[in-house]
Formats: C-alpha cells, structure tokens, sequence
C-alpha cells in the first residue's frame, strides 16, 4: 500500500490495515519473508527481508536491491509485535515522493504504533525514525504534509500533530491536545512546539 502523494483530496489517508489479519500457523520459525519496495519510479526495485523468530516477534529487517543477494544493510529490532496481515507497509509518510517502510510495532487497546523506516534521498539508504512510533491510530493530511494521531484509553483521549523534520531525519510534534473525562469534569492541556520544545498553552478543567 503506497500513498499517493499527487492525490489533491483533502481527505486525509489512513494506513489500512486490521488486527484481525495475522500470519499464518503452518510457519516454521525462524522465518524470513520477502517484500517488494518500490522506493521511487527513479529508482532501482529494492526488497526488505524480515526475519521472524516468532508469529508475532521480529528480529531485523535488511534493505536489498531487487534479485539480488548482496544485503545494503540492516536494522535489528527490539519491541514488536504482529498484529496485521503485511509483513511491512509502504507509504510516503515524509510527503517528499519516496515511499518509506512502516512495521508494526504494537497494539494495545488504545491505538496501533508502527517503526517508521524512512528513505534518505542523499544516501539513497533507509533511516529509522523513532519519534513516529509514539503517533497512534496516523492519518497522513497530504494536503498540509501532517501526521494526524489520535489515541484513547484510560478515559484520556490524546490527539497529535506532528511533521517530518528533514535536517533531523525524524518526526517532531507540533501540537498535543488531551481530553481527560472522568464523569464529573474534563480536563484538558493543549501543548505546542515552541522554540524547539513542547510548551503548554493551555490547561484547565
């Protein structure tokens, strides 16, 4: 699934996926699955290979290029879970027309979190961004080039803003909005990135 990044639509773009979808039981394990990447129509085809220990528990991910077997590098990953049917999810969530690779990460009743491995133009290489997995439940507003999140549990619902950050090679947060509602009163906190840091703007019940 790759976002259309020419789409003119103000709708924004959800990544489609459903818990209810997961690997089949007949694997032998450790298992390595082979998906197709298509970075860019400039581009050579690429494949990533991730490895599963596991049904639900991945040890790496590998960058190659298409038909062959020579490995242009590699990413071991910690914390995961599988809780879709894709291996890996291709989409443009930097909204600069490279598509970037997403992998579950986990699915707690609140939202579903994925690592966001993102393609260097200048290096022609893949780089994690950490800072994508703490946006749940993302909508992409190609209109604006935003990460939309929105998560609740707990009876807190948080929504977040956030954009790719090119000179940081990660996602930063501009705006936080949490609702607390516990029957008798809500609560709410509106944060906003100022001068490089997240500062409250607003907080009241």
């Amino acid at each position: 699934q790759q976002n259309n990044t020419n789409n003119s639509s103000s709708e924004n773009q959800q990544i489609n996926t459903s818990s209810k979808n997961e690997p089949q039981n007949s694997v032998t394990y450790p298992n390595v699955e082979t998906c197709s990447y298509t970075v860019h129509s400039s581009l050579p085809k690429y494949e990533i290979k991730i490895e599963y220990v596991s049904k639900k528990k991945a040890s790496y991910i590998a960058l190659y290029k298409e038909n062959e077997n020579t490995e242009i590098q590699r990413f071991d990953l910690e914390d995961n879970e599988r809780f879709t049917k894709k291996a890996i999810y291709v989409v443009d969530v930097t909204f600069d027309g490279y598509a970037d690779v997403l992998v579950p990460r986990e699915h707690p009743a609140s939202a579903i979190y994925f690592m966001a491995f993102v393609w260097d133009t200048k290096t022609n290489k893949l780089v994690y961004a950490p800072t994508f997995e703490t946006f749940g439940n993302i909508s992409l507003d190609t209109d604006n080039k935003l990460l939309l999140s929105k998560a609740s549990g707990d009876m807190t619902t948080t929504y977040k803003i956030g954009n790719f950050d090119e000179n940081l090679k990660d996602f930063k947060k501009s705006e936080v909005f949490n609702y607390y509602v516990n029957g008798e009163y809500i609560y709410y906190r509106e944060q906003k990135l100022e001068n490089g840091e997240m500062k409250t703007v607003a907080d009241y019940k």
